[in-house]
């Protein structure tokens, strides 16, 4: 049997099929109806009328109009693994641009302490002078006096 819903404006609404009278409330769904009944139901004219569940044969019928689609064949597409670049422990690898928690990374792997006080300027300071030590000064008597 067919599920009919009665959508339209009135409050109540009664229709007489082979005898048996069948009554609707606005928004209520019925599945008592005969599926003779509900197919009538099921067309255009009839706006105010919501069919589902019809039986299967016309499911049947429509699956019998279309054509199974056929499959189109698919290109595989086999992408290559990239290898992982290798980070190389130097000093000229520090970027001003990290957080500060990969920047307190760089200088552990290194050995160094960080204070938890320390912020990025800071940090970021004390890497240029790791990364550059300051020359040693020279003395002012190697100058050939003596």
């Amino acid at each position: 049997m067919a599920t009919v819903k009665y959508v339209g404006d009135r409050p109540y609404v009664e229709f007489l099929f082979e005898g048996v009278k069948y009554g609707f409330a606005r928004g209520m769904s019925r599945d008592d109806i005969p599926e003779a009944c509900a197919a009538e139901f099921e067309h255009d004219g009839f706006p105010q009328w919501a069919v589902s569940d019809l039986s299967q044969t016309s499911t049947e019928q429509m699956l019998e109009v279309l054509e199974e689609p056929t499959p189109e064949p698919v290109e595989e597409v086999v992408e290559e693994p990239t290898p992982e670049p290798v980070e190389e422990e130097s000093n000229d690898d520090f970027d001003p641009n990290w957080t500060r928690a990969q920047m307190i990374q760089w200088f552990k792997a290194r050995g160094e302490t960080t204070s938890r006080t320390s912020t990025k300027a800071s940090l970021t300071a004390r890497a240029e002078v790791i990364m550059n030590p300051p020359e040693a000064v020279e003395d002012d008597n190697e100058s050939g006096d003596e």
